[in-house]
């Protein structure tokens, strides 16, 4: 009987093990000897996967500056679908510091676009809740567009003497 040299078979996980974002599970299985199985689990990190929404951070000065406002862009589609960066143009913008907090959420955002799509033009409001608000519950949703909110900062009274 011919003995198969060792190599690892790729296999996919058979017992539904839970996939996280930004992670693959795998089994490998090597066949050493008569009947002798070992079986390692091996979990590997990959790149982060694409997001359908536009996940914007909004700039820290400018919350506290209490800037809001319609932001408006539009990007060229490369043939995978992703936006190329380096050719954004600002339509419409409050203020030029929202210019970084898009381009760092364009890196990973995959918008839903026909094949073949040149361009895309979107819209980002950029909103300020007053103080005590609830983020997640006082924030608009709107389909047409991404909201993007954050909590105004609590005034602070100082009494000068």
């Amino acid at each position: 009987m011919r003995q198969r040299a060792l190599r690892p078979q790729l296999k996919r996980d058979p017992l539904g093990a839970y996939s996280y974002p930004g992670t693959a599970s795998m089994r490998f299985v090597f066949r050493a000897g008569r009947g002798l199985q070992s079986l390692f689990l091996l979990t590997a990190c990959h790149a982060a996967p694409a997001r359908v929404g536009l996940d914007v951070v909004y700039p820290a000065l400018l919350r506290q500056a209490q800037v809001s406002g319609f932001y408006q862009f539009r990007v060229p589609i490369d043939s995978a679908g992703r936006p190329q960066v380096s050719g954004l143009q600002v339509l419409s913008s409050p203020n030029p510091g929202f210019d970084w907090a898009v381009r760092r959420a364009l890196a990973t955002w995959r918008p839903p676009v026909a094949p073949g799509t040149q361009a895309v033009e979107h819209t980002i409001l950029f909103l300020i809740l007053p103080p005590g608000s609830d983020s997640v519950e006082d924030c608009p949703r709107s389909r047409a567009f991404t909201v993007v909110c954050a909590v105004a900062p609590r005034a602070v009274r100082m009494d000068v003497r």
